[in-house]
């Protein structure tokens, strides 16, 4: 997970690896099973006349277990158990649909959560490094997808590291122009039995049981859509 970074490193950056922090975050994972992460994120976007800008806390149980809430310029609140979704726009109009096939994850799901789940499994490594600056208090790269097909609408990453190795920034380049940047603010590590995850565990169980029996049958409209604050269909 990206808070494992933060972990990383405790020593100036100069001559830092991204590598090394990738390296150090795997041995590092089997002790984090849950976070709290409080975040802004901010999509410049062509198609309003001025940028969207959300804050937002995520509280992240491996594995995939998460509630995903931004409040600001857009509304939204995500309820995963990582088979199924259930999101709620501007307080209302719920959609819950299961997690299943081959198909462009970036299209149904925030891309921070697609890159968290990269971090946690190790998996930037099958990024692209394009470029790198190291500074004596910033080490910054950018990043560009392989072919994962979770990553179709990406263009590059752009990882800002602080002195310390935490991640202060995450910058999404899309293909067709678009930005989203989250700036964190605070990382804190919960124990099985705080009170954000028993109330998680328990919003998952009612999630499960009140779609057993039901699920809608059409395709909703990607949660991408929504989650930037952008509904454009």
């Amino acid at each position: 997970m990206v808070i494992l970074a933060g972990c990383a490193a405790t020593s100036p950056m100069n001559g830092v690896q991204l590598k090394d922090l990738i390296n150090d975050a795997e041995k590092k994972a089997y002790l984090v099973k849950q976070f709290r992460v409080d975040f802004t994120k901010t999509r410049f976007t062509s198609v309003f006349s001025r940028d969207v800008t959300v804050r937002g806390r995520l509280v992240f149980q491996k594995p995939d277990r998460f509630l995903l809430t931004m409040t600001g310029d857009a509304n939204v609140e995500i309820l995963s158990d990582g088979t199924m979704i259930s999101l709620v726009h501007d307080r209302k109009d719920q959609e819950v649909y299961r997690v299943q096939g081959e198909r462009d994850l970036s299209r149904f799901a925030d891309p921070l959560m697609l890159l968290i789940k990269k971090m946690e499994s190790g998996g930037l490594r099958t990024f692209s490094e394009i470029r790198k600056s190291e500074q004596p208090d910033c080490f910054v790269t950018e990043l560009k997808p392989s072919n994962d097909n979770n990553f179709e609408r990406i263009k590059n990453v752009v990882l800002s590291f602080g002195p310390t190795g935490e991640i202060k920034t995450v910058n999404i380049l899309f293909n067709d122009g678009e930005r989203d940047e989250v700036v964190f603010k605070s990382w804190t590590l919960l124990a099985q039995d705080d009170p954000e995850i028993v109330q998680l565990d328990t919003r998952l169980r009612a999630l499960s049981k009140s779609q057993a029996d039901h699920l809608p049958g059409a395709a909703p409209r990607p949660l991408s859509m929504v989650v930037d604050g952008i509904s454009r269909d």
